[in-house]
């Protein structure tokens, strides 16, 4: 609640700061997460059953034998951003609304490096992204650096388990093993209707204090952040895109946007 409130009155600063700006309309934002990497530690007190026999479960890299996995997990966003760009046009302000949905996967092995397990966690949110953009003629070429953070309403975290000697497999939803919310530290670039972004989740969005069944906590050793890659489409509800299509020229009339 803290963050939250910190970051709704950085909204409101902004909006005072930037009442005069010129241009103000808004952006859609559609797009894809991408997560490459896995978690880099091993796992606390945490056992496969297989055939009724206990086996310690490692990181693949770690097991004699075993290999390194690539653990992409891919995932979605889509959001409204609302756009203030100053008069200069060489710099401007974002904030807006998105949801998203992404996760991690890690790639584990027996001790005996006979058994293999993929264990995906992915989480739904609503983000609230607050941002500022550098660049020049910032309306007109729709081109510019932007940097900025977001704060993210966790609402649900879906657990799953895949293995390699049987075709029962789990899943689950428990909500013990979601952190409700988490910030995010983004720096990226647009490219008239293109961006791409690198950012860093301060906090896993799997509560690592989790007490199972067995007074264990099986995540305790869950990687601390995460670093994601997104890449949009954005589309701007002005004339500069409806400039270059006369469909969403049409479109933009019906909405009666500017």
């Amino acid at each position: 609640m803290k963050k939250l409130s910190v970051l709704v009155i950085n909204i409101l600063i902004t909006f005072s700061i930037f009442s005069q700006s010129e241009y103000r309309y808004f952006t859609f934002r559609v797009g894809a997460i991408h997560n490459f990497f896995g978690d880099n530690k091993n796992p606390q007190n945490r056992f496969l059953v297989v055939n009724g026999n206990d086996f310690l479960i490692k990181l693949s890299s770690d097991v004699d034998g075993g290999k390194k996995y690539f653990n992409y997990t891919p995932g979605v966003s889509a959001g409204l951003v609302y756009n203030f760009d100053y008069k200069n046009e060489k710099f401007g302000i974002n904030i807006g609304v998105e949801y998203q949905m992404y996760g991690n996967r890690t790639t584990y092995l027996t001790n005996n490096g006979k058994y293999k397990l993929i264990e995906k966690f992915k989480v739904h949110s609503i983000g609230l992204p607050l941002y500022f953009k550098i660049g020049k003629d910032i309306y007109k070429n729709q081109t510019y650096l932007f940097f900025g953070g977001q704060y993210n309403y966790n609402i649900s975290l879906v657990h799953s388990q895949t293995v390699d000697w049987t075709k029962d497999n789990y899943k689950d939803s428990n909500p013990k093993l979601l952190n409700k919310s988490n910030l995010l530290f983004f720096v990226g670039i647009n490219y008239y209707v293109i961006s791409v972004e690198a950012s860093y989740l301060t906090k896993n969005f799997v509560f690592s204090n989790y007490v199972d069944e067995n007074d264990f906590t099986p995540y305790g050793n869950k990687s601390k952040g995460m670093f994601l890659i997104k890449t949009s489409i954005t589309l701007p509800f002005t004339r500069w895109l409806s400039m270059r299509s006369w469909t969403f020229e049409k479109i933009r009339r019906k909405l009666k946007f500017r």
